[in-house]
C-alpha cells in the first residue's frame, strides 16, 4: 500500500474488502444466482449510506470515496442477475484474442477489417461462453446463439458440412455420387483421382469450377 499510516484509507478498504468477501463467499457456495445473492442487496446499500456520511481527511481516501459513490449503481450490478461476474476476468481474457491479433496483422489492419474482426471475436467468444461450437453456428446460417444451442425452430442446412475426424456423414459421399451419377461426371471424377495417384498435375483448364457461399463466411470457396 503506498499510504500505509493512512487510517482513513484502511478504514474503507477492510469496510469494502468485507463487504466484497461476504458476497464472494455466498458466490463459491451458491454460484451466480440472485435468489442467494439479492440477500446483500441491503447490506451493500447500507455500506454506501455509510461512507456517504463519513467525515475524510485524507485526500487519498476521500478520492477513492467519490469514485465508490459515483459506480456504486453498477459495481455490485450482478446481485440483481443470474450468470453475472463480479470481476472482470472474462473481459481480460476476451480481449487476449485482439491482442494476439494486434501483433501478427501490425501496420496491415484497416477500419473496415478491423471492424469485422471484432464482431467475429464477440460471436467466437459468446460461443466459447455458451459451449457452443463457432464454426457450426457461422455454417448453420443461425443468426441468434440461444436459439442455434437449444435447437429450437427449423435448422438451415449449410451447402457445405464439416465432420470431425471419425465421424461418417448419413448423406452420400461424393465418390459414391460419381459412381451414381455415371456418364460425364464420373468420367471426371475417375480422370482426376487416377491423376492424383499418378502424382501427376491434372490439366484444371478442362474441368469446370464450382463456387459455393458459405452462410457467415465472406469469400467462396471453389470445389471440383
Amino acid at each position: 500500500m503506498g499510504n500505509p499510516w493512512d487510517e482513513d484509507l484502511k478504514s474503507l478498504a477492510s469496510a469494502f474488502g468485507s463487504q466484497l468477501r461476504t458476497v464472494v463467499a455466498t458466490i463459491d457456495q451458491y454460484g451466480l444466482r440472485q435468489q442467494h445473492l439479492g440477500k446483500h442487496r441491503r447490506d451493500v446499500e447500507q455500506f454506501f449510506q455509510a461512507i456517504a456520511a463519513a467525515s475524510l481527511r485524507s485526500e487519498v481516501a476521500e478520492g477513492y470515496r467519490k469514485r465508490l459513490l459515483k459506480y456504486q449503481d453498477k459495481l455490485f450490478t450482478f446481485l440483481d442477475y443470474d450468470g453475472v461476474p463480479w470481476n472482470n476476468n472474462n473481459a481480460e481474457h476476451a480481449v487476449k484474442g485482439f491482442a494476439y491479433y494486434r501483433e501478427v496483422a501490425d501496420n496491415l489492419m484497416t477500419e473496415g477489417g478491423l471492424k469485422h474482426y471484432l464482431v467475429l471475436l464477440s460471436v467466437f467468444q459468446t460461443c466459447k461462453y455458451k459451449r457452443v461450437s463457432f464454426l457450426k453456428f457461422l455454417v448453420s446460417g443461425e443468426t441468434d446463439i440461444d436459439v442455434f444451442s437449444k435447437g429450437r425452430g427449423e435448422r438451415v442446412l449449410p451447402m457445405i458440412e464439416l465432420y470431425p475426424d471419425g465421424m461418417e456423414s448419413s448423406r452420400p459421399s461424393r465418390k459414391r455420387l460419381g459412381v451414381q451419377a455415371g456418364g460425364e461426371g464420373a468420367m471426371a471424377a475417375t480422370a482426376l483421382n487416377e491423376s492424383a495417384d499418378r502424382s501427376e498435375t491434372p490439366d484444371w483448364g478442362t474441368h469446370n469450377i464450382h463456387t459455393a457461399h458459405v452462410p457467415g463466411v465472406g469469400m467462396p470457396l471453389s470445389f471440383f
